[in-house]
């Protein structure tokens, strides 16, 4: 690949609690350098070898185009001291930084869109957490029975061996037609003890493991009773790690149809591919994961793999996969 066929862009950003202020810039880039230092402002973003260290609220992210290919490819980010300093030199003679302000809640608010109705989930999947970003309201469903076969007990991650199959025992069974919001949790076998290590040996190299990891143990070390607080628990924590300010809402009775204003998404987002239901709005978009190099790209797992792979840049990411 040489310099002449290689085109990349790069986009900065530094997330307040309202507002967000976007910096693009394009520019030809020679070589990938080992080590950068970026400064943005009197705030600073570190980038090494070990990885990316950035201010409050900030995420970067590096997307390439090969123009001979016609196609995106993305980039690590060793390479961005080069690229902004370059940039800065070039913006002396024109003004490449275009910057804008963008009201968060008017991006994660779309008035267009009606309310959806969802049933709980466990550690839910990145398809799930998009739904948090693409309606203006959310509601969880308390008042349904509890269905075998769903994600509302368990979850998948990224492992060494490949996708990972986490489910949280019940006790009495399955529970099935029993009230979601009385199934109860089975501690008989020491399931905490091994989500957790499976969580930890997963992502324990992970780029923001030591940044979540530790808020996330301490779930496995309280025991819940019911399976639906525990879900609503781990819910409320991931939208405040995405630094999503949206509200759980909780039916209060179980309605067969839905008003127009409210699309129904009960059961549409299933392990079981006959149970499935295509969503034209989603779309699982890269980004670099553990095992990758083994596995390749594994689309839509757990939005833990999201979190602990992609830190303050997942919310970009999910509210990319919005279509």
């Amino acid at each position: 690949m040489t310099d002449e066929n290689f085109f990349i862009g790069v986009k900065i950003g530094i997330l307040e609690w309202e507002w967000e202020w976007e910096f693009y810039t394009k520019i030809w880039l020679p070589f990938i350098a080992s080590y950068c230092y970026i400064p943005l402002g009197e705030r600073r973003v570190n980038v090494g070898r070990r990885g990316l260290t950035l201010p409050q609220r900030g995420y970067i992210s590096c997307i390439g185009y090969h123009p001979m290919q016609d196609e995106l490819i993305r980039f690590t980010l060793k390479g961005l001291n080069y690229l902004l300093n370059k940039a800065r030199r070039i913006s002396k003679e024109s003004p490449i930084f275009a910057p804008k302000a963008i009201s968060r809640k008017e991006k994660h608010t779309m008035p267009s869109n009606p309310a959806i109705l969802l049933e709980t989930q466990y550690l839910p999947s990145v398809q799930y957490l998009s739904k948090f970003l693409k309606h203006p309201q959310v509601w969880i469903e308390g008042h349904e029975h509890y269905t075998k076969g769903s994600y509302r007990n368990r979850c998948y991650i990224a492992a060494a061996n490949g996708p990972l199959l986490l489910s949280i025992p019940l006790q009495g069974g399955k529970n099935q037609q029993q009230d979601i919001r009385a199934v109860q949790i089975s501690y008989e076998t020491n399931w905490a003890s091994e989500h957790w290590t499976s969580i930890k040996s997963a992502y324990g190299s992970s780029p923001y493991f030591e940044h979540y990891g530790p808020e996330l143990e301490r779930f496995y070390k309280k025991k819940q009773a019911r399976l639906f607080d525990f879900n609503t628990a781990l819910l409320k924590w991931i939208l405040k790690k995405l630094k999503l300010e949206v509200a759980i809402n909780v039916t209060t009775a179980y309605e067969h149809r839905l008003n127009s204003d409210t699309e129904d998404w009960r059961n549409a987002i299933s392990p079981k591919a006959q149970k499935r239901r295509d969503d034209p709005c989603f779309e699982a978009k890269y980004y670099p994961q553990v095992f990758e190099s083994k596995h390749g790209f594994l689309p839509n797992l757990s939005i833990l793999d999201l979190l602990f792979c992609a830190g303050p840049q997942a919310v970009l990411l999910l509210e990319e996969s919005i279509t």
